[in-house]
């Protein structure tokens, strides 16, 4: 008895298609189908539903699915959630006839403003079928100051972003910039070296007298002191720039070494882990380039 229950159930399903069991023949439309509106507007709508089954139904209420279609900020459809409108008093509906609905809805209260499309389910003790709405939503003093506030947050992270790569090439700048300063003081002192150099071999020569190279000595040996001085204003900051890069580096390779093992374990996908080493060698590279400078003046700084 209970197998022959079952095999009416399947030949039932197998013969009545499954919208007619969801539906049992209801549509429906939406009036005005589309709209503009404010949000938590009140708006004025017909609901017009039509019974194309035998059997008198009943609507009994709606239910509402937002989803965004053009917001602004918001580059992608968006779900905004549901809303169910239950009716106060069910609406019957003859069979092949036709009732027309008259609801006032409120605009959801979302914070933003642009196109939203409205799904809205009309539930029936039939069944239920699907009508939809467009909505422009206008501006709010609700949006409006979300608006502010993401376009606030947009101007910090940009501001943030710009500093960062400003510090990143005033970095670099001002290392340029120090290197560059060293260099023309190195240079001056190479040339008073240069100077005191051929003024003895001049005087050997015979072609300086005693005098002249008393008073010339004295004054390249007094431009020297004064370059050199400088310089060493420089060697003390060239030092502990040098300490912290040779530290930096150090990290750097500790943490190379930790990508290469999490590879080889498998804890990091091989694509993923080659970017990782690739960046990670291009600073310790250009870190390294940095050290090299360093050391160089240092060690011409400190150069008698």
């Amino acid at each position: 008895m209970k197998s022959n229950r079952i095999l009416a159930i399947v030949l039932l399903l197998t013969i009545v298609p499954l919208s007619q069991l969801t539906s049992q023949g209801i549509s429906a439309r939406i009036e005005p189908p589309y709209l503009s509106a404010s949000p938590g507007e009140s708006v004025d709508l017909r609901l017009i539903v039509r019974n194309l089954g035998s059997k008198e139904i009943e609507v009994t209420g709606l239910r509402v699915y937002v989803t965004s279609e053009e917001v602004f900020f918001l580059p992608i459809r968006a779900n905004f959630g549901e809303y169910q409108i239950p009716f106060d008093e069910p609406t019957k509906v003859a069979p092949g006839g036709e009732e027309v609905i008259h609801k006032t809805i409120e605009v959801p209260n979302v914070p933003v403003f642009g196109k939203f499309l409205l799904k809205i389910r009309v539930e029936t003790t039939g069944g239920y079928t699907y009508s939809q709405l467009r909505v422009d939503l206008r501006y709010s003093s609700t949006s409006i100051g979300v608006f502010l506030f993401l376009l606030l947050v947009l101007l910090l992270i940009l501001y943030a972003l710009i500093r960062m790569v400003r510090g990143r090439l005033s970095s670099a700048g001002r290392f340029k910039r120090r290197v560059s300063k060293v260099d023309a003081l190195l240079a001056e002192k190479e040339r008073i070296l240069e100077l005191m150099r051929r003024l003895e071999d001049k005087r050997k020569e015979g072609k300086v007298g005693e005098s002249e190279y008393r008073r010339l000595k004295g004054e390249y040996e007094r431009s020297l002191e004064e370059v050199q001085a400088k310089l060493n204003t420089y060697l003390e900051p060239f030092k502990s720039m040098l300490a912290n890069i040779e530290q930096e580096i150090s990290k750097l390779k500790e943490e190379r070494d930790v990508v290469r093992a999490k590879i080889e374990v498998g804890d990091l996908p091989k694509g993923e882990g080659k970017r990782e080493l690739k960046e990670k060698d291009k600073a310790i590279k250009s870190l390294e380039e940095r050290a090299k400078v360093l050391r160089d003046r240092i060690e011409r700084i400190e150069r008698t």
